[in-house]
């Protein structure tokens, strides 16, 4: 599984540049404005609705098609998954309908305090992006059949190409359309993806267009049955993120605009590491499960979970030293002021921390998931939605803007250990997580000192600076500390060179 996650893991690196370079040109363009919130908002609203309906589905569906293939044949799983996707666009072609209808409803709730040229604008938006309650749904269907088939890197690939596309229309439209031209090149750029997914269909012979279609509601009903317990941790979930929006909203103009640049380039990021993780870790910890393989299923967990905690702290370590270079070379474009700039760059690092409780409780809820204890993950997410949203609600007036990353690091976090007392092979389990987090804070304390200390004016320099000496503060703790992710990089850099 450490090859699969290693490949993926470069695919991802390929596509940081790509959409760094899509942050700074909106950056450029819209900077920190009304019409940059109007844009978040919108979409944000859709996306809301979007995981609210269709996320619990999709985070369950490759465990339950991993589960029908593997229990009854391939031909059996790939009829009931007919059955979902086409009540999956009958449903989502009516929530397009009713927000096409209901657009000033919609408009007046997410943003109350806005004037009537500004509501104008929001109504429009709300109608154009509308439709990627669909395309989002018929993507992301796409690349979890091919996850479910071990197929991995196909929409890694063809997404890279699309982001570039993305740019170029972005270039394209924006002088023409102003901020319209962001949904023009969403729509353009996902139908592409959605195209090179169908192609692997066929090129790979998934036999979803092969049999008889499946209109009956069997399907649907099984794979819906199986997320029940889901629904209300992404309700709270989705409601949380459009809160935060609002709560944004309501500390004055451009501050929805300053979360979204923070929180970007640790969300990038750590993105990387997550879906690469959640791609492979489901499909194979559910096989294990199945098969009573409590060795396999322990050593797979523990590989993975302290993986993924040394890559987080390489991406906290960097931001700790960094934070304010990468913030001046992707945003510092003349529309957005100096206290803005040093906001988002001390919002960056806060996020950065945050994702340590993020990936812990994602993990520990793969692990729950893959071994049949959906009810009790369920259960933890939505009493973690709830400690997040009252977190905000309670802590804004003291904290302001730096609520929202705190509040996502404490409420994760904490349920992060409690969903590790349900493990399910707990007394076999032997995580060095000690040593994970004192690497961490050696890390950022060096990085720390080397960004205060280090004063070099060009931010792509001082980047080049404190990323080479990430890498050497990295090498040497990890000889120190005996971190066992170094001798299979040192192993896998011998078998390279003796080629």
């Amino acid at each position: 599984m450490r090859k699969q996650i290693s490949i993926l893991f470069f695919l991802k690196l390929l596509k940081i540049p790509v959409n760094l370079l899509l942050l700074s040109l909106t950056a450029r363009y819209f900077g920190v404005s009304i019409e940059k919130d109007i844009w978040l908002l919108a979409f944000a609203t859709i996306t809301t609705l979007d995981l609210a309906i269709w996320g619990p589905i999709n985070e369950t569906f490759r465990t339950k098609f991993v589960f029908l293939k593997e229990k009854e044949n391939a031909e059996y799983a790939i009829n009931k998954t007919q059955s979902l996707l086409f009540y999956f666009i009958c449903f989502s072609i009516l929530g397009i309908v009713l927000i096409v209808l209901f657009n000033t409803f919609f408009a007046h709730i997410i943003a109350p305090d806005y004037n009537e040229a500004q509501l104008e604008i929001l109504q429009k938006m709300l109608i154009y992006v509308a439709p990627a309650l669909l395309f989002n749904q018929l993507m992301q269907i796409g690349i979890s059949i091919l996850n479910a088939y071990e197929i991995f890197f196909v929409a890694e690939i063809s997404s890279f190409f699309s982001n570039i596309l993305n740019i170029i229309l972005l270039l394209l439209f924006v002088n023409q359309f102003g901020i319209y031209a962001l949904a023009i090149s969403y729509y353009i750029s996902t139908l592409l993806l959605i195209f090179f997914i169908l192609f692997y269909f066929y090129r790979k012979k998934i036999p979803l267009f092969n049999y008889r279609w499946n209109f009956k509601f069997d399907g649907f009903k099984m794979f819906f049955l199986f997320a029940i317990p889901f629904f209300l941790p992404y309700f709270f979930g989705q409601i949380n993120t459009l809160l935060e929006k609002i709560f944004a909203a309501e500390l004055g103009t451009g501050s929805v605009s300053i979360l979204d640049f923070s929180n970007r380039v640790p969300m990038l990021l750590y993105s990387i590491v997550l879906s690469v993780v959640t791609t492979v870790v489901v499909p194979t910890l559910s096989k294990y499960y199945i098969r009573s393989e409590r060795e396999n299923f322990n050593s797979e967990f523990r590989k993975v979970f302290q993986l993924g905690i040394l890559l987080i702290g390489l991406i906290i370590g960097f931001l700790v030293g960094a934070a304010p270079a990468v913030v001046d070379f992707l945003y510092d474009k003349g529309s957005i002021s100096h206290e803005q700039l040093s906001a988002i760059s001390e919002m960056t690092v806060l996020y950065a921390v945050a994702l340590i409780g993020l990936f812990s409780y994602i993990l520990f809820g793969m692990s729950l998931l893959a071994s049949e204890k959906q009810k009790f993950y369920a259960l933890m997410g939505m009493l973690t939605q709830v400690l997040v949203v009252l977190l905000n609600l309670f802590c804004r007036p003291i904290l302001g803007i730096y609520t929202f990353p705190i509040s996502i690091a404490i409420a994760h976090g904490v349920f992060a250990f409690l969903m590790s007392r349900e493990y399910p092979f707990k007394k076999e389990l032997r995580l060095e997580l000690f040593k994970y987090i004192l690497f961490i804070l050696l890390l950022c304390l060096l990085m720390f000192c080397a960004g205060k200390y280090i004063g070099i004016g060009n931010s792509i320099l001082k980047m080049a600076c404190m990323g080479f000496l990430l890498c050497v503060f990295t090498l040497g703790l990890s000889v120190v500390l005996k971190i066992e992710e170094r001798e299979v990089v040192f192993k896998a850099i011998k078998n390279k060179i003796k080629k």
